[in-house]
């Protein structure tokens, strides 16, 4: 008659248990031999990740409206180095400030969680409104100049004035502070060439150097966020253990006493029955309790955290990341 009744408390309690201590011994090993492959998949996975948000994720709208800013910036310098005015270094240090401008954006991506590219054509745009101010003290360079630049100045503003309405004010910020840095820069190049090329360079090779370190250290506060909610439920499943096994024992201590003084011999007999059930239970439950107490807690399967949206509040960071980051449209 015990028998069906011990199978029955037992085998949910033991599937229970068994379970995550076959696989807390099994899964380490088998995760041990895929790391590395695993960690190749992540890494081409982030690459991947961050090529994506600094191109807005495929969305072609935001796509075609900041390309069509930056090809008319990058048009109009481009007329702009034809003309012989200055050197040729002078004439080609906007290529340099892209390539810098290129390499923050993507630091900036990876660092603040942000989606896109506008910050590059804010820095041009900037560089680009100094120079057309440098040359209308100088004989025109050509109506093709002009007209470009002025398309670029009228798509730069509309987007800036988009991204305000629709992203706020630290959006905002961000776009005028890179106007001002790209006008900043270009009066440096007019001021002292050769120290504007090595300060690109510099902070350009910086950024770069930066931007693997920036990524680990973001992957690092995800798996430690991870590791810990791992603990915590592996805590609570020891919780719950130890909590049933003082029920249990309350229980058996209750019938017990029951047994101990009934008064007709069949009670007592089925009382003692159901004491000797709940003490093998108590012994299974103990066990339990101590084997999960001693089996650390599996390491998580790893996972990336999905990209912010842009560099607007749209791109969410992380939730296993506490405090999430700041998303921005950039």
């Amino acid at each position: 008659m015990a028998s069906p009744g011990a199978r029955g408390a037992a085998s949910p309690g033991a599937r229970g248990a068994a379970s995550p201590g076959a696989r807390g011994a099994a899964s380490p090993g088998a995760r041990g031999a895929a790391n590395p492959a695993a960690r190749r998949e992540a890494a081409a996975a982030a690459r991947l990740a961050t090529a994506g948000a600094i191109c807005y994720a495929g969305e072609r709208g935001s796509l075609a409206f900041n390309g069509g800013v930056l090809v008319l910036c990058v048009a109009a310098l481009g007329l702009r180095s034809t003309y012989e005015l200055g050197s040729l270094a002078a004439r080609l240090f906007w290529i340099a400030w892209l390539a810098c401008a290129l390499a923050l954006q993507v630091l900036i991506a990876v660092a603040a969680r942000t989606e896109g590219f506008s910050l590059v054509w804010c820095a041009l745009g900037g560089f680009l409104g100094r120079e057309c101010a440098a040359l209308s003290a100088t004989p025109p360079p050509g109506a093709a100049f002009w007209v470009v630049s002025a398309l670029a100045g009228l798509a730069a503003l509309a987007a800036i004035l988009y991204y305000a309405r629709t992203d706020g004010a630290l959006v905002t910020l961000a776009h005028v502070s890179a106007l001002g840095v790209g006008a900043g820069a270009g009066a440096a190049a007019a001021a002292e060439l050769t120290a504007a090329y090595v300060g690109c360079g510099c902070v350009g090779g910086a950024a770069v150097a930066a931007t693997p370190a920036v990524h680990a250290w973001r992957r690092c506060r995800a798996a430690a966020a991870a590791r810990r909610k791992v603990y915590s439920e592996h805590d609570h499943v020891v919780a719950v253990l130890e909590h049933e096994l003082l029920n249990t024992r309350e229980r058996a201590a209750s019938m017990r006493h029951r047994a101990d003084h009934a008064a007709d011999g069949v009670r007592r007999d089925v009382l003692s029955a159901e004491v000797a059930r709940l003490e093998r239970r108590e012994s299974e439950i103990a066990g339990l309790a101590q084997s999960a107490a001693r089996t650390p807690p599996s390491p998580p399967r790893g996972g990336r955290a999905s990209p912010a949206r842009t560099f607007s509040p749209a791109w969410r960071a992380d939730p296993s990341e506490a405090g999430a980051d700041a998303d921005l449209n950039c």
